[in-house]
């Protein structure tokens, strides 16, 4: 097997995924809005294969649904035929409608199988997408940064921006039906679990709606405490990338020890918010992971005090239902967190790619001039994009393919200048 045996999906690519980014974020800003929405921007894009997961979304939660139902009919079908010959008149389900339920039971969690799986994939590829189109934004922006926004960022900061927040977008994507089909599926298996066990129901629902704001307030301090750790994440990539630069000044000066404080001080106050994320962490899992068991005691127990009694078809029927009910209830606030962490993130990308451009755009050049020629002719530039008053003016010179051009000048003449004029780090004045 070769490399051109391997699959190759087109629409992950970055050429691609530029096409149809760039475009879509440049008719946005053309608006006159200061900061584009990259929601509208990302979700527009992929809208189609949105619709198309959320479809295969709905027939896989409705084919989870399908099995307890099934084997209520089941149980209820052999309880039925074991009282045949000893109660005069029952009338159960025939042989062949009990086989028609077990191949459902069989091929429901097939079904959903295929479904759940399929839309993962499809999903996963969304999310790929967005997380790359916003890496390649990211870098054409460092590209064109002008000089003040230059000296606003850090190298940690774009690091953190491209590795971390791109793939808090991507996590979200895995899940991004769950946000309005976990709630829907919650009412259905609570309006099933009614046909069970009638007014019981309501207690297990007082007690989901209880345990609902605090997992509310347990995901907002998680997500408070993941924009504490981006901050100290981004000083400490700086530092580092800071001391790999400079490691040869480092060792001749000796400065090993004040830089590796430095850095160990950022990576303390990191360890520290970790440590306290754990904690809370612990506490939202067992917030999560306890809730269904306790809205199950309270809801069987409140049934049956009450003189009722449960017949085995119902109490596997309600189980089931219970164990359904699970996920949605410990996935639901953790999608809350995914979904703060994911706007956290593209709010900090937004903020990225608003930052001002060099002003050496399509307009500074000329078509007339011949491929490679470097001409200016009486420019005026500027270091601060603030103001008007100009570093260098009345510059005027031609470099043309083949020649070798000198600027020469003493200290502070403005050498350098005229080249972060000519590579757009300077305001275009004139």
């Amino acid at each position: 097997m070769v490399e051109k045996d391997m699959y190759t999906e087109p629409t992950v690519s970055t050429p691609y995924l530029v096409s149809t980014f760039e475009p879509a974020y440049a008719a946005e800003k053309a608006k006159g809005v200061e900061k584009p929405d990259l929601k509208r921007i990302i979700i527009r894009g992929n809208i189609g294969m949105l619709f198309f997961t959320g479809l295969l979304y709905v027939i896989s939660q409705a084919c989870s649904l399908a099995g307890p139902l099934l084997l209520q009919r089941i149980v209820r079908g052999l309880n039925c035929r074991t009282l045949v010959g000893v109660v005069p008149g029952v009338q159960c389900e025939s042989k062949g409608e009990l086989y028609y339920y077990c191949i459902g039971l069989f091929l429901a969690p097939a079904i959903q199988s295929l479904c759940e799986n399929h839309q993962q994939y499809l999903l996963y590829l969304v999310g790929t997408r967005m997380r790359n189109s916003l890496m390649a934004a990211i870098y054409r922006k460092c590209l064109h940064l002008s000089n003040s926004s230059l000296q606003e960022e850090s190298t940690g900061r774009v690091v953190t921006l491209m590795s971390n927040d791109a793939q808090k977008l991507q996590d979200v994507m895995m899940a991004i039906h769950a946000m309005w089909g976990s709630p829907l599926y919650i009412i259905a298996i609570l309006v099933l679990l009614y046909q069970q066990v009638k007014w019981a129901t309501f207690v297990g629902l007082g007690i989901m709606l209880l345990l609902g704001p605090m997992s509310g307030k347990l995901a907002a301090k998680l997500g408070s405490l993941r924009r504490e750790i981006l901050q100290w994440t981004d000083k400490r990539v700086g530092y580092m990338n800071e001391v790999i630069q400079g490691i040869q000044m480092i060792k001749f000066y000796a400065w090993e020890v004040p830089f590796a404080d430095k850095v160990q001080s950022a990576r303390s106050q990191e360890a520290r918010i970790l440590r306290t994320t754990a904690y809370w962490q612990g506490i939202f899992g067992l917030v999560l992971f306890t809730g269904p068991v306790m809205v199950a005691i309270f809801c069987f127990g409140s049934y049956t005090l009450a003189g009722n009694t449960l017949s085995n078809a119902d109490a596997y029927t309600a189980l089931s239902l219970f164990s359904l009910l699970r996920f949605p209830m410990s996935f639901l606030p953790m999608l809350i967190t995914m979904v703060v962490n994911a706007l956290v993130a593209l709010k900090r990308i937004g903020n990225f790619l608003a930052r001002s451009e060099s002003s050496l755009g399509e307009e500074a050049h000329s078509a007339s001039h011949p491929v490679g020629v470097v001409r200016i002719k009486d420019g005026e530039f500027s270091w601060d994009d603030k103001t008007e008053k100009s570093t260098l003016r009345g510059i005027s010179f031609e470099a043309k393919p083949g020649t070798l051009t000198m600027v020469v000048g003493g200290v502070g003449s403005g050498k350098s200048s005229i080249i972060g004029a000519l590579v757009g780090h300077m305001r275009w004045v004139q």
